[in-house]
């Protein structure tokens, strides 16, 4: 997977600004947050200065951008237990709709394995998307303190933990 650099930063912010009805609470300064943890994760310079902590990585290959973290304990994402080592992806966007979202996603999961996610219940789009990728819906969750309904989807690879999904 290429993670994004400082170069990038311009045209992953142009991905987050082209989809703001779903990405509009992304704010620049979380994106180079997201690309200063690339650099020290994988050894590359960058002059971005961020007082913010996060843990959250960058992918930005094909136009693509995945923002993702590997999970460092176990907890749950509404009534979905996740396990340490797992990763969650935060967010997925494409500059364009030619399958390139569905092949850096693919390569995502050959790569990481046992993923999950949140998308709001009327992200209709989305959800068809996760469909077609493999993914299933495993449970429920809500944002913005409970006022807006949310799906868990899943993509599991190998054989799930004992509990693992809430099953």
């Amino acid at each position: 997977m290429i993670h994004a650099r400082e170069k990038d930063f311009e045209e992953v912010k142009k991905i987050f600004q082209q989809h703001k009805e779903w990405f509009g609470f992304v704010r620049m300064d979380y994106i180079q947050r997201m690309i200063m943890n690339n650099g020290v994760k994988f050894n590359f310079p960058v002059s971005f200065d961020n007082k913010h902590v996060s843990y959250n990585l960058l992918i930005f290959e094909e136009n693509v951008v995945i923002t993702y973290t590997i999970i460092r304990r176990s907890h749950r994402m509404g009534n979905v237990k996740t396990f340490k080592g797992d990763y969650i992806i935060h967010q997925i966007g494409a500059k364009n709709r030619d399958g390139s979202a569905s092949r850096i996603l693919q390569k995502f999961f050959q790569e990481y394995g046992t993923t999950s996610l949140t998308v709001r219940s009327d992200n209709v789009i989305a959800k068809k998307f996760y469909l077609k990728n493999n993914m299933r819906l495993v449970g429920e969750c809500t944002f913005s303190k409970g006022t807006i309904p949310g799906d868990v989807y899943s993509y599991v690879t190998n054989t799930p933990k004992i509990g693992a999904l809430g099953i």
